[in-house]
């Protein structure tokens, strides 16, 4: 699996970026750039992070209201870079009281408009907003019925990964954990049999300590 985590430092080179990242000892990374990056920046952090083994995970599109005309030009401008520098997704998350129909009504028009095919659209489900259990998420994809729609399942306010695991295990892009999460043997075995190379985000404020590597290590995880 593979580790990464928000931060906060300016980066200004791709190398900087780089070099943050292995002094964090992370082989994933959330997009160090914003959407208002000039073509030639962004296709510079595309292919250093090919280069150098580094997954762009997430571009941040989390937005006030996505069903509004507003929160989806927002969203589309993130996808667009998503797409662009090579992420893995770009997540998003329908905040508040969301109808669900006009949720799926909006994904439709930002995932027509900017049409992905190397990235995926994500919501993320963290058992507090819409979609709040598998079955929300499954009515959810048949409603929008593309194939770049996923989910990034966050972990830290008790959802329940086994119903997810069980039932969107192909749909999942990312999984954010916090550290008590890796003394999970189970956990741990069950997000890598999802997908050996799955990206695992560390929360705001959160680092991996060298104890919780070391138990990854003596698991058989190489991160």
């Amino acid at each position: 699996m593979r580790i990464g985590g928000p931060f906060f430092s300016h980066v200004d080179s791709p190398e900087a970026w780089i070099t943050m990242l292995r002094e964090k000892g992370y082989t994933a990374s959330c997009c160090p750039i914003t959407e208002q990056a000039e073509p030639d920046t962004v296709e510079s952090y595309r292919v250093t992070a090919l280069k150098e083994n580094v997954l762009i995970c997430e571009v941040d599109a989390i937005t006030d209201d996505i069903c509004t005309e507003a929160g989806k030009q927002a969203i589309i401008k993130k996808l667009r870079l998503a797409e662009g520098v090579g992420a893995l997704c770009c997540v998003s998350s329908a905040n508040g009281n969301v109808d669900a129909d006009k949720l799926a009504d909006a994904i439709k028009d930002v995932l027509s408009e900017v049409r992905p095919i190397r990235t995926f659209f994500t919501l993320q489900m963290d058992g507090k907003h819409y979609p709040k259990k598998a079955s929300d998420f499954i009515e959810l994809m048949k409603a929008v019925d593309h194939p770049r729609l996923g989910v990034c399942l966050d972990l830290c306010n008790g959802l329940d990964y086994r119903d997810c695991f069980l039932n969107l295990a192909p749909f999942i892009r990312t999984i954010t954990i916090d550290e008590s999460h890796m003394e999970d043997d189970k956990l741990v075995e069950a997000i890598h049999n999802i997908n050996p190379d799955m990206c695992v985000m560390l929360p705001r404020g959160v680092e991996i300590s060298s104890c919780a590597r070391e138990r990854l290590y003596e698991l058989g995880y190489d991160t």
